[in-house]
């Protein structure tokens, strides 16, 4: 965590277009990740991995916050990080791309997922366990 507060920190001093905080990089607007180090992909129970979404930083959503704000909670909350993959596109499609890769990949996830706005757990059946607030307030 503490690489990760540094790098915040020292990311806080410039203006860059990618930015190296401890073991990930992340493009901004919304803030993906660029490139991330095998050791810390495997710390998350998502497989995290380039393209992902940092959808949150300590309870806080992320979608919608400059990166001086983003680099601020990353500073204060560097232990509590949470990706999305496929915030970017329509979320039916991310479904559908998240659940033909599911099946794919022989590995299956220890616990549920971030796709688009569903948090899914890869059982059989598969089973939405979340929806994230934002998409809960558009459908109604």
């Amino acid at each position: 965590h503490v690489e990760i507060r540094q790098g915040a920190q020292d990311a806080l001093r410039t203006q860059c277009e990618y930015d190296k905080i401890g073991p990930f990089a992340f493009s901004w607007n919304p803030c993906k990740l660029v490139a991330v180090e095998e050791y810390a992909a495997a710390l998350f129970e998502m497989r995290i991995r380039k393209g992902d979404e940092l959808a949150a930083v300590g309870g806080t959503w992320c979608r919608g916050l400059s990166r001086e704000d983003i680099l601020q909670l990353l500073v204060q909350h560097p232990e509590s990080l949470v990706f999305a993959r496929g915030w970017g596109l329509d979320h039916r499609q991310a479904i559908v791309e998240a659940a033909r890769q599911a099946l794919l990949d022989d590995a299956v996830p220890a616990g549920p997922e971030w796709v688009g706005p569903l948090r899914i757990w890869w059982r059989k059946p598969a089973t939405v366990v979340e929806v994230a607030k934002h998409a809960q307030t558009e459908s109604e």
